[in-house]
């Protein structure tokens, strides 16, 4: 069963509820119970709204209160100040929450790997703030664009399950970062917990219920394909993350850049690398580039931009940590 489709905006809709908004809070602009740049976001983002009104139901004053809500919330955990800059060394180290790669539809994906959170009362808040951090970066780098959760439980067991952490989850899912996750998929799920799991499912609405599948073993393979998959999931992705990113790494910037412009050229460059060399070019000089040598294969470039190959493990947008 697929997850049920995004309806489309309604424009009237969207202006109703913005309308209804700025009714009731435009004195509260310039600083108050909502952050100053969340406020600009409801006078200009549709897509915003339109999630609101989704889990609404498209009842404008049952949006309306979720989104007031929300926006409150947001402005007391100062969700738009937090950066990983603004996270202690362990929540960045342990590797428990990141992006990579795409599923077959073309939606980013966010890997939870379970095993690596124990439940820590003093470490709660901190893991909280680590989990809508991230869902609030991939939503605000992907307007009106859905995200996948993997939530990888492969080697978890009890002392993985902090139920306030997952209750923490459910609430930013369906209420604080709205028509955000279009699937999660929870994977390798131990027969030990599903006691656990008939307990969480009584939190989730029916709605929520419809975005989760359970995936075992090569499963996950039917909606990620190999290449975006860890090899546990008999995938030949051998990326981890490390944090701090060693001294020689581009920086987070350069590597977002870099990895929009390959997206745009690498198919262009792997033809080039399938034709034969023209007649003029020097016989050690590969098709289509200068014979630029990465990690001791030869690279392509095009114009101004040095095309890694294939088997070079590349960060992609949202990949702060480097491969080892």
């Amino acid at each position: 069963m697929s997850a049920p489709e995004r309806p489309p905006i309604n424009k009237d809709e969207v202006e109703d509820l913005r309308r209804l908004f700025f009714d009731k809070y435009s004195a509260d602009e310039g600083g108050g119970i909502f952050d100053d740049r969340d406020i600009d976001r409801v006078r200009a983002d549709d897509n915003y709204l339109h999630g609101f009104l989704m889990i609404g139901k498209m009842n404008k004053q049952d949006a309306l209160t979720k989104m007031v809500d929300a926006l409150k919330w947001r402005k007391e955990w100062g969700i738009n100040d937090l950066t990983f800059e603004a996270f202690p060394d362990w929540a960045l180290q342990i590797g428990g929450l990141y992006s990579r790669g795409k599923d077959k539809v073309g939606r980013k994906i966010l890997w939870f790997k379970v095993a690596t959170h124990k439940k820590d009362a003093s470490r709660a808040e901190w893991v909280k703030k680590y989990i809508a951090f991230w869902l609030d970066k991939l939503h605000k780098e992907n307007p009106g664009e859905n995200i996948v959760l993997v939530e990888d439980m492969t080697n978890a067991g009890l002392a993985n399950m902090d139920m306030d952490v997952i209750g923490f989850l459910i609430k930013c899912l369906e209420l604080r970062f709205p028509a955000v996750v279009g699937m999660l998929y929870v994977y390798n799920m131990p027969w030990y917990l599903n006691a656990i799991w008939k307990i969480i499912e009584k939190l989730l609405s029916e709605e929520s219920k419809a975005h989760i599948k359970f995936l075992f073993g090569d499963d996950v393979q039917q909606y990620v394909s190999k290449d975006h998959l860890p090899p546990h999931m008999g995938g030949t992705d051998t990326y981890q993350w490390v944090w701090p990113p060693p001294d020689n790494e581009d920086s987070v910037e350069e590597i977002s850049i870099l990895q929009n412009t390959m997206d745009e050229t690498f198919e262009q460059a792997s033809d080039n690398l399938s034709s034969p060399a023209p007649s003029d070019s020097p016989p050690d000089s590969p098709p289509g580039g200068s014979g630029d040598v990465v990690n001791g294969t030869e690279a392509v470039t095009n114009g101004d931009v040095r095309i890694p190959p294939k088997n070079q493990v590349v960060k992609k947008e949202g990949d702060v940590g480097t491969a080892k």
